[in-house]
């Protein structure tokens, strides 16, 4: 099979975000980053190298590779089935959005500006992920009983 060198760069590239996401999901770094930069920037990625010829081609490619990532999550034993079932509901459509956003941007002249701001978002959420304190909650839990010690060790 003869890959264009685009398709090439692009592989690689999705490798490194499934590799990063398999690294923040076993560092327990759960956020922003996982859930919501990496669905959608596999799918542009995915599409910006192989270029669907349609919008719907693009939203479908940019799904299956959230799939695909999913599934390597699976198959690595990085996460369970349960986790894979929950997760997708949201993993799938962002990544459609982010194929079907690649597609879309293929036509549109871009400041470099903009590019910059795309390319800072994954390590802008990554810093949110690890900076934010996570909330801490205290539990506890009691029983009273109306008897003095001697009578209850009897």
């Amino acid at each position: 099979m003869n890959m264009p060198p685009r398709g090439q760069v692009g592989l690689v590239l999705l490798a490194a975000l499934v590799g990063g996401g398999v690294t923040l999901i076993q560092t327990g770094t759960y956020g922003w980053t996982i859930f919501v930069v990496l669905p959608v920037f596999l799918g542009a990625l995915w599409c910006r190298s192989f270029q669907p010829q349609s919008g719907g081609q693009a939203a479908l490619r940019g799904a299956l590779s959230a799939f695909v990532a999913l599934s390597v999550f699976f198959v690595i034993g990085a996460e369970g089935l349960i986790c894979i079932i929950m997760t997708a509901p949201i993993a799938l459509p962002l990544g459609a959005s982010g194929g079907w956003l690649a597609y879309r941007g293929r036509s549109v002249k871009q400041s470099s500006g903009s590019i910059t701001m795309l390319i800072l978002l994954p390590v802008a959420s990554l810093t949110w992920d690890i900076k934010a304190p996570p909330p801490v909650f205290e539990v506890r839990t009691s029983i009273e009983i109306a008897a003095p010690p001697e009578q209850v060790w009897k």
